[in-house]
């Protein structure tokens, strides 16, 4: 939200800082649930080395307490309009959760980006934040190139993805009796986005496992 538009294009002037510094043009933080910071950038412009590692190294310390999304976005509006959640479209997302142990960086196809607003929406789902979506917007249950490889990042499943003697024993398993789940259970069966497919379970521990190899 603007509040002063008088000052919205004076200029934040680094030149004077004993360190260098960049902005960022969003952050959002929900107690225990994620961090999500947004890097806007006209159409046909990148960000620079700089500043993707910068980028890196945060989303990296701050994912290891929560999950973290940096997103990177595109417009391609004119100088006199607004930028908004409608026209800013998704073209990077720089994320890391406490069960991984390094930055995934996910590039949408251009056809494919889904808008900003769309996104957070798909996202108050996956970490479990409905109840903070602002009045007129609701949670998105639908396909998403990015989070169909991340279904469920609430904080009862990180617990059962950082703990690598539970993943292992769940994983082991020859056979459950799915009215006997316990809540680890369900919530490991749900992290590996199915409960009808005997297979997935060596499937997923070894994809989890190799993920916190490398």
């Amino acid at each position: 939200m603007i509040y002063n538009r008088e000052r919205f294009n004076q200029t934040m002037n680094f030149a004077d800082y004993p360190f260098h510094a960049t902005d960022v043009d969003s952050l959002t933080h929900i107690h225990k649930r994620m961090w999500l910071l947004n890097e806007a950038k006209s159409e046909g412009v990148d960000i620079s080395r700089g500043q993707e590692i910068t980028i890196k190294d945060m989303v990296n310390d701050l994912g290891f307490s929560k999950p973290t999304f940096f997103v990177v976005t595109h417009h391609n509006t004119r100088p006199t309009e607004d930028i908004t959640g409608e026209n800013l479209f998704v073209s990077t997302v720089y994320f890391k959760a406490p069960h991984l142990n390094k930055v995934i960086v996910h590039d949408y196809e251009k056809d494919e980006r889904p808008t900003f607003r769309k996104f957070m929406e798909i996202l108050s789902f996956i970490v479990g934040a409905e109840d903070k979506l602002k009045h007129g917007h609701l949670p998105r249950i639908e396909s998403d190139s990015f989070f169909d490889k991340y279904p469920n990042l609430r904080p009862e499943i990180i617990k059962v993805l950082t703990n690598e003697d539970m993943m292992r024993s769940f994983a082991e398993l020859d056979y459950w009796d799915e009215e006997d789940f316990s809540p680890e259970q369900k919530a490991f069966m749900l992290a590996c986005g199915a409960f009808d497919e005997m297979r997935f379970y060596e499937y997923h521990f070894l994809t989890w496992a190799d993920q916190t190899q490398h």
